[in-house]
């Protein structure tokens, strides 16, 4: 199987170099927690969003989450 996916190469910059993402993702894995844990967290303060920009992610998208 590893073989057959293997033949198209995807080149995902990290996330660090692609702050424009952290809105999306921030948004994404507020709905997973609303449903996991049945919360109705609707939003996220601009300056913990600005905060959140300025970090540097070194565990990635995992980091954030």
């Amino acid at each position: 199987l590893y073989y057959r996916l293997n033949v198209v190469r995807v080149t995902l910059p990290p996330l660090r170099a692609r702050h424009e993402d952290i809105p999306a993702l921030v948004n994404h894995f507020m709905r997973r927690f609303n449903r996991r844990f049945h919360r109705d967290v609707r939003g996220i303060a601009p300056e913990a969003l600005a905060m959140l920009d300025t970090y540097d992610f070194p565990g990635n998208v995992r980091e954030l989450e």
